[in-house]
């Protein structure tokens, strides 16, 4: 799945777009599939 993360401090700039595996949601934990988002 793709994710963003902060590479070095935070802000618009340090924003890096990457890959990162699936989570496995337990026994009592719930897994959604989101299909869009946004930054203000």
């Amino acid at each position: 799945m793709r994710q963003w993360s902060f590479e070095t401090g935070f802000g618009y700039d340090n924003l890096v777009l990457g890959e990162a595996d699936t989570p496995r949601p337990g026994p009592r934990d719930v897994l959604l599939e989101m299909r869009a988002a946004s930054l203000n």
